[in-house]
């Protein structure tokens, strides 16, 4: 089966609080989001992690409703650092490992970017 991108229209579906975007923005973010998703991932896992780094950044330039964002600020994110990817919560920090962030990297749309993330490039371990 050939892998298809995600859509301005799809990404609509999937978050609609993006609804009121312009096309031509998401097509633009959608383009970026090929220096991060390649045909070297998972080819089930493409789209949707093409979708949640599009979203994350929608987010992190103010565009949409934002409401997922307005949740994870009510659950503790506290501070984002984009370099080496930092968040701050209620108590503490964490670093994703991958040395990669989108600008929206404290949203929850990025957190789903990074779970598949996780599944294409596994984190490798010498002992």
């Amino acid at each position: 089966m050939a892998y298809v991108a995600p859509t301005a229209a799809s990404i609509k579906v999937l978050y609609p609080e993006f609804a009121a975007v312009a096309d031509a923005t998401i097509d633009a973010k959608i383009a970026q989001s090929l220096r991060w998703v390649d045909d070297s991932w998972i080819e089930d896992d493409r789209n949707p992690a093409m979708s949640a780094w599009v979203a994350a950044e929608l987010q992190a330039a103010g565009l949409g409703t934002n409401a997922k964002f307005a949740a994870a600020k009510a659950a503790g994110v506290s501070r984002v650092k984009s370099g080496d990817l930092e968040f701050s919560f209620a108590g503490g920090t964490g670093s994703s490992g991958y040395g990669i962030a989108p600008s929206g990297a404290s949203s929850p749309y990025y957190a789903d970017f990074l779970a598949y993330l996780r599944r294409s490039k596994p984190a490798v371990g010498i002992v």
